[in-house]
């Protein structure tokens, strides 16, 4: 029986020693690293890129058009995109991927596109330049910054040239929806 009560008192002394280890590290302060806050894809829901050149307006041949990503698509993983061509208001409506959007997103939030400034280059003017304007809305308030692509010594931030390449290589990635004759072109 001196076997069972050593065996007992050792089982018994082995808990409580548990117990005490247990209220003592969970009194010790344990440093914790909250995970790195990135803006929710959602936050901006469509994102427009306008490419005007200035040097054909009015010319029905202008290849001037205006881009339009909206988050919301017709199927769940899709985005829509709708392409207005200026010259004679022909619509196109396409899908994108979501993930490409959100790609898109992302890369506007990590280039801080909302803290560009309106216009670049700065205190320039031009007649037959292209216009390039980016439109991106977050919390439902639009953000427009605007390049006037002179190709003379262009003084865009790289943030910025990097948003226009990125949103030019999204381009190949739509699958453009086939409309009957009688739906194209529609105009406005």
């Amino acid at each position: 029986m001196k076997r069972y009560t050593t065996r007992f008192l050792t089982f018994i002394l082995a808990g409580a020693i548990g117990v005490l280890a247990t209220g003592l590290v969970n009194l010790l302060p344990i440093p914790t690293t909250d995970p790195p806050s990135y803006p929710a894809a959602s936050e901006i829901t469509q994102i427009s890129y306008e490419v005007i050149y200035g040097a054909c307006s009015g010319n029905p041949d202008c290849p001037s058009y205006e881009l339009t990503f909206v988050r919301e698509g017709r199927e769940a993983n899709f985005s829509q995109v709708i392409k207005i061509t200026r010259a004679n208001g022909a619509v196109q409506l396409g899908d994108l991927w979501r993930g490409e959007f959100d790609q898109l997103v992302t890369m506007l939030e990590s280039k801080k596109f909302f803290e560009l400034g309106a216009g670049y280059p700065r205190n320039t003017a031009c007649a037959d330049c292209v216009i390039k304007k980016i439109t991106a809305v977050r919390g439902g308030q639009p953000r427009t910054v605007v390049h006037l692509d002179v190709n003379v010594g262009d003084e865009i931030p790289v943030f910025l040239w990097t948003v226009e390449r990125a949103i030019e290589g999204t381009i190949g990635e739509i699958r453009w929806q086939d409309l009957k004759e009688k739906d194209s072109p529609r105009k406005f």
